[in-house]
């Protein structure tokens, strides 16, 4: 029955047509496989230029990168080396871009990991919090001052947060991501998923105040049957019968970043397509506006240099 059900809904969805978008510059994390991938399919579909961000080696960049050419010859697609567990990895990336590509009209912010062991890392963050929170906060901060200068009241460029309902079970203190009492890797993965969705909301009220053209949305892919999923399952196999598959996963973070019924809709939480009301916590101003301070105070180093405070840091989100 459930295989019957998924045919007919997302059979529906993969035939949904999206307009054009040739000649427009896309950067996608953690695009190099899994929802990711899928992701960058359907960009490329639709004409989009791809720049994938993605922690693999280099020879599995390049075969990437060669394979996903081919299949598009009409489209540019490029993927390169992007570590968010490392501050200066992300800087590096977003410095390669902005010297090498004049606009960025759309950021999907995919990579993400789950249930890993207690980790540091090379910055001293909790590996959750740097992968799936940290590390997108500044390449968005860093990639900013060209998604906005791409767009206009017409058509607004788009940021796309990938998240989980998970965060419906994220507790308070997700604002003190520094200084965890204890160590819980699925506490810490879910904190990670929460934040995510309250910078949504934050920077959304922050676009708006600024008049910048620039819509910002979080979205749930639902369960996928990915290399995460499969890492913490007893039987892998399982994955495959209840869950979606990476190409269904991929429909919600598409329809935001293409769809024209988004034009015009940010700081939403989405799942199947459909914005929903996100968890209470996610949306207490008080707590926004203290995971908003204490973000810009984590990353300060990396953006003191050379006027990368696109963002001003110290202007707070709306009680």
């Amino acid at each position: 029955m459930r295989g019957c059900i998924k045919e007919i809904v997302y059979g529906v969805l993969s035939r949904l047509s999206y307009p054009r978008q040739d000649g427009k510059e896309a950067v996608v994390t953690g695009g190099s496989r899994g929802i990711g991938l899928e992701i960058v399919n359907n960009l490329l579909q639709c004409g989009y230029n791809v720049v994938i961000g993605s922690s693999s080696s280099e020879a599995s960049r390049t075969a990437l990168r060669d394979s996903l050419s081919k299949k598009y010859p009409g489209c540019s697609v490029e993927v390169w080396h992007l570590d968010l567990a490392s501050m200066k990895s992300v800087k590096d990336f977003a410095d390669h871009y902005l010297s090498t590509k004049s606009a960025c009209h759309l950021l999907i912010n995919n990579a993400g990991i789950m249930f890993v062991k207690e980790e540091r890392t090379v910055d001293g963050y909790e590996k959750h919090f740097s992968v799936n929170y940290l590390g997108h906060c500044l390449l968005t901060q860093l990639l900013l001052p060209h998604l906005a200068k791409s767009s206009c009241k017409e058509n607004h460029s788009r940021i796309v947060n990938c998240t989980s309902c998970i965060h419906f079970v994220g507790s308070k203190d997700v604002t003190d991501f520094q200084n965890q009492k204890y160590y819980s890797k699925y506490k810490a993965y879910i904190d990670s998923k929460l934040a995510q969705v309250m910078f949504t909301s934050s920077l959304q009220t922050y676009l708006d105040r600024n008049n910048l053209n620039v819509k910002v949305n979080c979205v749930h892919p639902g369960v996928v049957d990915t290399d995460l999923m499969n890492s913490v399952l007893l039987i892998p196999r399982l994955g495959s019968i209840f869950f979606k598959s990476a190409e269904e996963g991929a429909h919600t973070a598409t329809h935001v970043a293409l769809s024209p019924q988004m034009e015009h809709v940010g700081g939403k939480y989405l799942e199947e397509c459909r914005v929903v009301s996100s968890s209470k916590i996610s949306e207490d101003k008080c707590l926004q506006m203290e995971l908003w301070e204490r973000t810009w105070k984590a990353l300060h180093p990396w953006l003191s240099e050379n006027g990368y405070n696109f963002i001003n840091v110290s202007d707070k989100p709306a009680r």
